[in-house]
């Protein structure tokens, strides 16, 4: 007879702890540790809180977070933004509802930039503790990695991180990492043993995912490749088949639940209907047609895994990399083996998805469309901390087992190696982070100033006031130069901000509620990027997808976008000179061709919803617009161009009104017959309107909403765009894009 096996061991059991598995570290004191670096956190942040929003593009998420919860709520699926881009939809198709945000709006508080740092380092720690938990890290290593982990990717010891500059240009992605990191451990701690257990872990992983996507959804998309990445890694790591078929059948529920609940679609009508879609060749800023040499890719490797950065992000990675090959190579335990092998391929695959992204024409015969490949590795930053932490304890355990101390002796050095290392990580950025609020440059929100007050007397709105129109920074456009670009525009908001304490163009104004024709905006969508570009820029000046810039002063244009006020440095020979302020002229060659002079100019007749046209002209294709609308002839007060067939005896409407609401905006107008009004906001067929007897939205030409009515008009308009299914409408927005053959009409430069 046989001896008898154990088939529990076969599956089941986890290799017999080691000394460097068993650290000696108690659940008590692990979590006395974060709690106690969550704290130093929150005050380190709140001493140094303007050090991490330096650039101009971290300055941008709170105001636009503030925004929000001025005009949006995140239960609602009526977004319309009047502070900028015509009451499109919010920038990014961001919806609110993180964390700190549902606080504040449920307490009426304005955004608190301290308040939300904290909140993103305590969540990114507590997510990397539990994941490094659940992949069989122990407690010292886990403990040390989440401390890490805000250390070296939020701003402690200077305004930029330890290890990618995105996280502090863009703070929102901390708070997206967090929760990724958080559906990742629910995920990896998924065995199967239980059907409640099981359900209730799946339930968290879904829920944090759709939480993202409610949130921001075209940002899940970068966030992806650690979930794609480390989600296969859990698969691998089961250790049963029936541990692998929890996992999947958790993996496929969640993906058919956002699917139910039209997430997905909805994260894919963000995506289709933007300018970098239907104006890629001008707008692309990665995808290359160009033949790939040797040299391209390791340029790609090197870059994207930040090896030639002359900083600390190069330090992170490769000690990173070299943690996770001795976890593959040398530890006992299976899971974290596979969790290393997971990220080692992760480094591996990175670099080589962006050579191919990058040079996916010559391989394929199609342009890379999606995000940029040099985004592929930033999440790989969230997750090196860990690796770090198993390194150092690593070699910690490696020389105290090499030293002559007897085994209790060695074994007590063992445990006590943890404390020591989390103390001193403690006591280093404690210190660091107090030393750097010395130094750190201040970068406070955005001031008033003479300019800024007028304009907020004049046009500043409220949920609840009437629309009076919106301002445009055309300041140091020098059209002596054959080209504007995005540099030059920044240059002027960071002038601006520097010597009058606000942009006076887009955060400094959006902060004080005054809208503006620009806006800023990853998903501009294709109608407002080509009427801008060639009503008011010249054909030589650069664009880039997020911003669509105003160089070129059409006075009839502008009045009938709804723009009333310009600042500029140079005189105009039209509107009036409300205001003149004198202002350093910096000794810096960008500023050369500077005035020295800031001027408010108002237009005379700006549309505020009363342009009520009579004349009607129809059209096929966006091309026929452009080529009417550059005419001098064309006044958009008189006429109005319609791509439907539209016959009617059309008399002027009165008293045309616009008040601002939450989710959209109420007009009120009159007409001694059937009128047609042609609103300063952009058209999109997710617009619903509520009104007392017969009206009809159309398209005006081709960017602006249109209705028609007769008699008396009192009707409110909600711009409903969202989740749970209501996404079609932006699809019909793309069909009449293509139908209108937009991509047709944009001038050659």
């Amino acid at each position: 007879m046989g001896a008898r096996v154990d088939p529990k061991s076969l599956t089941l059991d986890r290799p017999p702890p080691s000394a460097f598995t068993a650290d000696g570290m108690s659940g008590t004191a692990a979590l006395i540790y974060l709690i106690v670096f969550v704290l130093v956190m929150a005050g380190l942040i709140a001493m140094n809180v303007e050090q991490s929003f330096q650039s101009w593009d971290s300055q941008a998420w709170p105001v636009l977070f503030q925004t929000f919860l001025r005009f949006g709520s995140p239960f609602s699926s009526e977004i319309s933004n009047p502070l900028s881009g015509m009451f499109d939809i919010f920038p990014m198709g961001y919806r609110g509802g993180q964390l700190p945000q549902l606080v504040e709006g449920l307490f009426g508080l304005p955004v608190n930039r301290s308040a939300m740092l904290a909140c993103n380092a305590a969540l990114l720690t507590g997510a990397l503790y539990l994941f490094a938990r659940a992949a069989d890290l122990a407690r010292g290593v886990a403990v040390l990695g989440a401390i890490l982990g805000p250390v070296t990717t939020m701003s402690v010891f200077r305004h930029a991180p330890l290890s990618d500059g995105v996280f502090a240009l863009s703070s929102y992605l901390v708070y997206f990492s967090a929760f990724s990191a958080l559906a990742l451990a629910l995920f990896w701690m998924i065995d199967g043993r239980s059907i409640a257990r099981t359900t209730v872990l799946a339930a968290g992983m879904a829920l944090a995912m759709l939480h993202l996507f409610l949130v921001m959804a075209i940002a899940v998309s970068q966030v992806l490749p650690a979930i794609l990445a480390l989600g296969l890694g859990g698969l691998a790591a089961s250790a049963t088949r029936r541990e692998l078929m929890a996992k999947l059948a958790s993996a496929l529920g969640g993906i058919l639940l956002l699917c139910v609940l039209g997430v997905a679609s909805y994260a894919y009508a963000i995506g289709s209907y933007t300018s970098y879609s239907f104006f890629f060749a001008e707008l692309n800023d990665f995808a290359l047609r160009s033949a790939p040499s040797w040299q391209s890719f390791c340029d790609d490797f090197i870059h994207i895994l930040m090896l030639d950065r002359p900083e600390s992000a190069a330090v992170v990675a490769i000690v990173a990399i070299i943690g996770a090959l001795v976890a593959a190579v040398m530890d006992s335990r299976r899971r974290v083996r596979v969790l290393a092998w997971s990220m080692l391929a992760w480094v591996a695959i990175t670099p080589v998805a962006t050579f191919f992204a990058h040079y996916m024409y010559y391989f394929t015969g199609a342009d890379y469309k999606g995000l940029s490949g040099y985004h592929f590795g930033h999440q790989l930053n969230i997750f090196y901390p860990i690796f770090i932490a198993y390194l150092c304890c690593f070699i910690g355990d490696r020389l105290i087992g090499r030293s002559a101390e007897p085994m209790l002796v060695a074994s007590a050095l063992r445990r006590s190696l943890r404390h020591v290392l989390v103390i001193g990580l403690l006591l280093l950025a404690l210190v660091g982070g107090r030393v750097a609020t010395w130094n750190s440059a201040r970068s406070p929100a955005p001031a008033p100033n003479p300019i800024t007050e007028l304009l907020a007397r004049e046009i500043g709105i409220a949920p609840g006031q009437r629309f009076r129109g919106v301002a445009n920074n055309m300041a140091r456009v020098d059209t002596g130069k054959p080209t504007h670009d995005v540099r030059d525009f920044l240059i002027t908001l960071q002038h601006g901000q520097r010597f009058l304490g606000n942009d006076m163009g887009a955060n400094g104004l959006w902060y004080r509620d005054i809208p503006t024709l620009f806006t800023f905006n990853e998903t501009t969508s294709p109608q407002y990027f080509l009427m801008i570009s060639e009503l008011l820029s010249r054909p030589t000046d650069r664009h880039i997808r997020a911003y669509t810039l105003v160089t070129r002063a059409s006075k009839p244009i502008l009045e009938l976008w709804g723009v009333r006020f310009l600042v500029t440095d140079q005189e105009l020979p039209f509107g009036l000179q409300r205001m003149e302020l004198a202002i350093p002229r910096p000794r810096l060659r960008d500023f050369d061709e500077f005035s020295g002079f800031y001027r408010l100019y108002e237009l005379p007749e700006p549309n505020l919803g009363n342009y009520s046209p009579t004349r009607v002209v129809g059209y096929a294709t966006a091309k026929e617009v452009v080529g009417i609308m550059k005419s001098q002839d064309f006044d958009g007060r008189q006429t109005v161009l319609v791509d439907r067939p539209t016959s009617g005896n059309f008399v002027r409407a009165t008293g045309g009104t616009i008040t601002v609401e939450t989710g959209g905006f109420s007009i009120r107008a009159a007409s001694a017959g059937e009128s047609l009004l042609v609103l300063p906001v952009q058209y999109s067929n997710c617009w619903h309107i509520e009104a007392a007897g017969e009206a009809a939205l159309f398209r005006a030409n081709l960017l602006q909403l249109g209705i028609r009515f007769s008699g008396e008009l009192a009707a409110r308009l909600r711009l409903v765009f969202g989740p749970f299914g209501h996404s079609a409408c932006r699809f019909r927005d793309v069909d009449d894009m293509h139908r209108l053959e937009i991509a047709a009409a944009r001038s050659p430069s």
